[in-house]
């Protein structure tokens, strides 16, 4: 998951919250910080998924990389 990361993580720093939403299920959100006053908002987009512990453990990372992409490209 970190190593999914890092890319977006050497830009600017980000917020992971990672909650317990009822029974077993999960929600973990990634919120980027802008790096600078003047950046656009959108690149402050949060990524939120919610599942079972062992459907982030095989979904999330591949979340990861299309988000962390998305935000490089911008």
């Amino acid at each position: 998951m970190f190593t999914e990361l890092m890319p977006l993580l050497r830009k600017r720093r980000l917020l992971l919250t990672i909650s317990l939403v009822e029974g077993d299920t999960i929600r973990a959100t990634i919120v980027p910080q802008k790096a600078s006053d003047t950046e656009d908002n959108a690149l402050t987009t949060p990524l939120a998924i919610t599942g079972t512990a062992e459907e982030l453990d095989r979904d999330l990372p591949q979340q990861l990389v299309e988000f962390t992409g998305a935000h490089i490209q911008l």
